[in-house]
Formats: C-alpha cells, structure tokens, sequence
C-alpha cells in the first residue's frame, strides 16, 4: 500500500519523502516522468525509469544529489514492488498500484521532511532550523524520536500530531 506522496498530491517537494507498508523483506521503489504527451499513469511507467533502487525499509527520502532532481511543476508516477520468496529460492514480484505526484512550483526544491517538521513546530525553533540549512545538513540513516528508531509510518503520525498539538513539543535538538 503506497502512503505518501499521495496520489495526485501538487505540493510535493523536489526531493520528496516516500512511504508504503511492505511485510516482506525486500522492495524496488520506481519513479517515472509522465510526460505531456502520455494520457495514462501506465503509459508513463512503460517509459524510461527515471529512478529505481532496492530496498529492505518502507520509507525512502529522494536523494538531494548523485541523480537527475525532480522538476517543479512536473509529473510523475511511482510504483513499488514486493518481493517475496518462494520455493526454490526463487523471488516473486507484488506490483503496487501506480500513483502520480506533481513537484509544487515555486521553493519547492528546498521542502522536504525537514520543512514538513519545521511548518509543524512553534516558530521558536526556527533557529533551530536555520543552522540545519546554513551548515548544509541533511537528514541520513535511520530516524530516532527520544532515542528511539521510528520507521516511516511512525514518522507520519509523529508529523501529524506535531501539526494538531504544536506546544506538545518541548525541545528540539540536533545531533
């Protein structure tokens, strides 16, 4: 089941955050442009690949460097396959649906998690965020709240009640 971004969703960043529920052990996450010319979300996933990459977590953020960025203002469709084990060792592939996203125009290349997180919280940590920027981090590795790891599903629902209840948030770090 493909999570976020959501089908259709305009105001996805440049560097967008994935997330689907997978029991298994092992998934590929694809993304294709559709283009002006393609009517169909399965049109465009016959097209050249834009990004795939094997993974054993559900939640994948779009790499900021080392391939071609995602462009404001364009379309594209992602998909994500299963990966099961059967007899003989052999792997058998569970297709997801195919779901579009459209990158927001504007600033949209500089949102991500972190921005999500930022817009969420009590303006007093904007600071805080200014340094993260300023010295150039960004987010890597697995996610911890209070010293705990947290998986994607986690982290949304961690988001969404950050949104709902902003002043539950006492303190926020960098490590």
């Amino acid at each position: 089941e493909l999570l976020f971004p959501s089908d259709g969703d305009q105001t996805v960043s440049s560097f967008p955050l994935f997330q689907w529920i997978w029991d298994g052990f092992r998934s590929r996450i694809s993304i294709f442009e559709k283009l002006p010319n393609q009517s169909s979300l399965a049109e465009a996933a016959t097209g050249d690949t834009l990004f795939t990459r094997d993974l054993t977590q559900t939640v994948f953020q779009y790499p900021s460097a080392g391939v071609r960025a995602l462009q404001p203002g364009r379309t594209y469709v992602w998909t994500v396959d299963g990966y099961i084990a059967a007899a003989g060792g052999v792997e058998q592939k569970v297709k997801s649906p195919l779901r579009s996203f459209t990158v927001a125009a504007g600033q949209a290349a500089t949102s991500s998690l972190l921005d999500e997180l930022e817009r969420a919280l009590d303006p007093k940590y904007k600071s805080i965020f200014d340094q993260i920027r300023a010295e150039g981090l960004t987010p890597f590795g697995a996610a911890q709240v209070n010293g705990t790891a947290v998986t994607g599903p986690d982290l949304q629902q961690l988001l969404d009640f950050v949104r709902n209840n902003p002043g539950a948030v006492l303190t926020v770090g960098i490590e």
